[in-house]
């Protein structure tokens, strides 16, 4: 009779962890969900600043080694290269953030399944525990 009662104990904690780790898995999904639809919203600040315009980007990439270097430097863009290669870099950043988001979501999709299935199997078991107690 005891080992029925610690059966329901533990098939319900089991459970009620499960139902813990879903809220918070949910939460995470939602975010993924802006950050793919909205990549602008949920990307860095930093990278988000440093996009917004010509000046930004030159201030904030223009001392990079390669820029740097003493042997051979490029020279960094001005004008229509500048721009061009800011709003090149702005998309790669944007389908970066929209990638994750989707790696992310993929990832709390799968804990969800199994957070699903462990919590049914628990639950099922406390019932039963209850209804042989009973």
């Amino acid at each position: 009779m005891m080992k029925k009662t610690i059966l329901e104990i533990y098939a319900l904690a089991v459970s009620f962890f499960t139902l813990a780790c879903l809220a918070i898995t949910s939460s995470v999904l939602i975010w993924d969900l802006v950050e793919i639809s909205q990549p602008e919203l949920t990307m860095s600040s930093y990278q988000y600043k440093c996009h917004h315009s010509d000046q930004d980007y030159k201030d904030c990439f223009s001392d990079r080694p390669e820029y740097t270097r003493e042997k051979n430097p490029e020279v960094f863009p001005t004008d229509a290269k500048l721009t061009a290669k800011r709003t090149t870099s702005y998309q790669r950043e944007l389908k970066a953030e929209q990638r994750d988001g989707l790696q992310s979501m993929i990832q709390s999709i799968i804990v969800i399944v199994i957070s699903i299935i462990i919590f049914l199997i628990h639950w099922q078991l406390a019932k039963r525990s209850r209804e042989n107690n009973s």
